[in-house]
């Protein structure tokens, strides 16, 4: 027997339909489930998923517009390459944020600065098309310039720092730097890189994994302490 969708998922099905349609498909992107999924020249996956909350959380009126970027050795912190998939999700990425980071919004400020919830957009409403028309307008004007400007490894190391305050999770960098470089061949630059991840960090845990990763890779921290 079918489960019957709620009316929440209906939407979010029409909503991701209409800019499938009139966005991401025309512009050469690949649908997967709830994930849109374009391949770059270099071999650079662009990804943009539809999220809807849960049920049990008492938010599966809502939904999110998550963006990735997915670099493969910089995932992967590996200089060989898996197998590529035809789609991808934004978790498969080391390059993340959301849609509206894209236009100055962030949530969830603390005393401890911003957490890394994502900005939301609400299902409890029939008017669909202004919902449409406003992912579409982001995507066109913030995402797809941003995705424009990383579409290739050359294109990371140039102007990633850019972007650097949209990006939900960057304390990484150096340490992805270190694997795009390590992968084009040039061991002095993933060593300087992997060193400067090393040396910015202060937890005891973070360097061993950092050292971990040099050693498998065979390459050479120069250690500050």
């Amino acid at each position: 027997m079918a489960i019957k969708k709620s009316i929440y998922v209906l939407r979010l099905d029409e909503i991701q339909k209409q800019v499938n349609l009139k966005c991401l498909k025309p512009n050469g992107f690949k649908k997967k489930g709830r994930s849109h999924c374009r391949r770059t020249a270099d071999g650079l996956f662009q990804i943009i998923t539809f999220q809807i909350g849960q049920s049990y959380c008492y938010n599966n009126n809502k939904f999110w517009v998550q963006i990735g970027i997915r670099v493969p050795e910089a995932f992967e912190k590996k200089f060989i390459l898996p197998p590529e998939k035809e789609v991808y999700h934004d978790y498969e990425c080391n390059i993340r944020s959301d849609l509206f980071r894209f236009i100055g919004i962030k949530i969830g400020k603390t005393e401890a600065g911003y957490n890394y919830d994502a900005q939301f957009l609400r299902l409890d409403t029939d008017n669909i098309e202004a919902i449409v028309n406003q992912i579409i307008s982001i995507i066109t004007n913030k995402v797809f310039p941003f995705f424009s400007e990383l579409e290739s490894r050359d294109m990371v190391l140039t102007n990633r720092n850019k972007y650097k305050d949209i990006e939900a999770f960057n304390n990484t960098i150096n340490l992805e730097t270190a694997m795009i470089y390590g992968l084009k061949g040039n061991t002095e630059k993933a060593n300087e890189f992997i060193s400067k991840q090393y040396n910015s960090s202060k937890l005891a845990g973070h360097k061993e994994y950092v050292q971990q990763i040099a050693s498998n890779l065979k390459l050479t921290i120069s250690k500050n302490d």
